[in-house]
């Protein structure tokens, strides 16, 4: 498998508890083959401030456009900043359990044209149902169940 760097940019608006979750899980994942870069629809809780006293790397708007943008935000920094042979584009309300990201390349390897596309909670796939974690686990009843899951509590 081709090893490279890897930039995981991680689109947000408001839910900073689901920000710091995602937080907690990827710090316990990463690696110097993997950057982060939270992507800001122009969040009005603490989402930006609590970036920044975190040292992540954060790209803010001055108003929002939507996912679709901060999506090609995203493209567009993976594109100019040559050293990530990578990009994964993500929510803040996933988490990528262990051993994910070495899947998600190995896919890569083999089938090197497919596109893989993370689960969300219902509400933040409101135009497509299907790509809701809710979907895909029925124990889940609402997102109060989607955080004690991800987080033991």
């Amino acid at each position: 498998m081709k090893s490279g760097k890897l930039l995981l940019a991680v689109t947000t608006y408001n839910q900073l508890d689901y920000t710091k979750i995602f937080y907690e899980h990827f710090i316990k994942l990463s690696s110097s083959d993997i950057d982060l870069i939270i992507i800001d629809d122009c969040s009005t809780d603490d989402t930006v401030n609590w970036c920044v006293r975190n040292g992540i790397n954060v790209i803010t708007k001055e108003s929002g456009h939507g996912l679709t943008h901060s999506w090609n935000l995203a493209y567009q920094y993976f594109k100019e900043h040559s050293t990530y042979d990578y990009l994964v584009i993500s929510n803040n309300d996933i988490i990528i359990p262990e051993g994910a990201i070495e899947e998600l390349l190995a896919c890569h390897k083999k089938w090197p044209s497919v596109c893989i596309v993370p689960s969300t909670t219902a509400d933040g796939c409101g135009h497509n149902q299907e790509q809701s974690i809710h979907a895909h686990y029925n124990d889940i009843n609402d997102d109060a169940s989607y955080a004690s899951i991800v987080t033991g509590k």
